[in-house]
Order: structure tokens, then C-alpha cells, then sequence
């Protein structure tokens, strides 16, 4: 399974086969989106790489493909957003990618990188966690960095009021 879809390969003994897999449309804006951003062409990369994550937050059945790209995605977004001086989205992404399970290609340097913006842009920013009870136990479920004040998030359809100061942790939802 490839984010393009299912590939049938008969294999044959003593037989070469060649199989060209086509790039999916989320591998192509992710491609495309981190070319960007190595052009320093900001504004067209988090058009792109947003387009492929967001796609791959909704494709159904490709979740596994998805998850191996999902961390590499967010750490080039959260770099592309971080240049054009949107923190709290970059230390949203950079979060990300250090709470992925899995990190697909991203490489440990990157994730070091993600790791130490995100220490430095916390410095000016609040966090707020949304909790929830899962088998008798509070899960993390979302993180979002913010400005201080007030801000409202919405989560599963719920609106909540929050208010943050600097450098603090917010718990919020049915568990705290």
C-alpha cells in the first residue's frame, strides 16, 4: 500500500520485474511544498505542505503511508511558518513532531531542530493541552501553543475558553 493506492505485482521465480509507483497527489504537494521552502519561497510552501497534510488528515484507508509522512510534513511546516513569523502554528508543528510515534523519514537532527525551536519560541508562548478519559486514564489528545490571553479552541465540535499567560501549561477538557 502506497499513498497512490494498492499496487498488484505478480512476481515470477528467475524474473525481473520493474514497478513504477506515480507519486500520490499528497506525496506530490509534500515534494513539491519542501522544494519550496528550500527556494525560501515561504508563502508557496505552506500552501503546499498544508495542502498535503491536511489531505492526508482526511484520506481514509491510507493512515498507515500517512503516518510515515505526517512528522516529516510538520517539521517542514512549522519551519516554513516559523519564517514568515507565525510561532504559535510553529510550535504547534514542532510539538508534532515530537510527540510522533512515528517519524518516517525525518532524521534526528531535524527532530533536534523541532526540538530546540520549539524551547526557544515556548519562551512567549502558553500551552494548552486537551485531555480526555480513555480506559479510566486522562490521554493527551491535542496541544496547541498560544499568545498570552484569551483565545477560544475548538475540539471535537465543543468550543472552549481558555485564557494563558507565558510559559504556562493549561490543562483543559474532562480530565485534568
Amino acid at each position: 500500500m502506497t499513498l497512490s493506492g494498492k499496487q498488484e505485482l505478480v512476481i515470477e521465480e528467475r524474473k525481473t520485474r520493474t514497478l513504477e509507483i506515480t507519486p500520490s497527489p499528497i506525496e506530490e504537494a509534500a515534494h513539491n511544498g519542501m522544494e519550496a521552502y528550500n527556494r525560501k519561497d515561504y508563502g508557496k510552501a505552506a500552501k503546499l505542505l498544508e495542502r498535503a497534510y491536511q489531505r492526508c488528515e482526511r484520506a481514509r484507508g491510507l493512515a498507515q503511508p500517512c503516518e510515515n509522512l505526517t512528522a516529516e510534513l510538520a517539521f517542514y511546516l512549522g519551519r516554513t511558518h516559523e519564517a514568515q513569523g507565525r510561532t504559535e502554528e510553529a510550535a504547534t508543528l514542532y510539538q508534532q513532531v515530537i510527540d510522533a510515534c512515528v517519524h518516517g523519514r525525518l532524521t534526528g537532527q531535524q527532530r533536534e531542530t523541532a526540538s530546540s525551536s520549539l524551547r526557544s519560541l515556548a519562551q512567549s508562548l502558553g500551552l494548552v493541552v486537551m485531555r480526555e478519559l480513555e480506559d479510566g486514564k486522562c490521554v493527551d489528545k491535542k496541544k496547541w501553543w498560544l499568545p498570552p490571553g484569551s483565545h477560544w479552541l475548538k475540539h471535537n465540535g465543543e468550543r472552549k475558553d481558555v485564557k494563558v499567560k507565558a510559559r504556562q501549561t493549561l490543562y483543559v477538557g474532562p480530565c485534568k
